[in-house]
């Protein structure tokens, strides 16, 4: 059986003690630590390898940080409005494939220009910009 530690800056701390192995883990997100440490029970009891880490992989481009935003949303159990739901898709179809490094000022702005161009309203755009 893991044992889970949530910590002062907020990640969470796993061992796992199993058949005289010993393994711990830290993790930023309370899910991916209960994934890991299953992944590592069903592992010993195999007598696989053990996967000691998960590196944390750094969003690259703007539909990835989404996708996090959006999974984020999950773990916690707040649910994606209607509104919220329609502007992150038109995020991703409009810059999902953008690097964030060149996520600019400028580039959002535009973002917002093509929707007053195709009609949005002041209040619509002040939401999605």
């Amino acid at each position: 059986m893991p044992t889970f530690t949530k910590l002062r800056s907020g990640s969470w701390r796993v061992q796992v003690r199993r058949k005289d192995e010993y393994i711990a883990n830290m993790f930023v997100r309370g899910r991916d630590a209960e994934e890991w440490a299953l992944d590592v029970e069903r592992s010993i009891d195999r007598g696989t390898a053990i996967r000691r880490s998960q590196p944390f992989e750094q969003p690259r481009i703007s539909s990835d940080l989404i996708t996090l935003h959006l999974d984020d949303l999950a773990q916690v159990g707040k649910p994606v409005r209607r509104s919220k739901s329609m502007v992150l898709k038109a995020l991703k179809l409009s810059l999902g494939r953008t690097n964030l490094k060149e996520l600019t000022r400028e580039r959002l702005i535009e973002f917002g220009r093509k929707g007053a161009a195709q009609g949005a309203g002041p209040a619509t755009l002040a939401i999605d910009s």
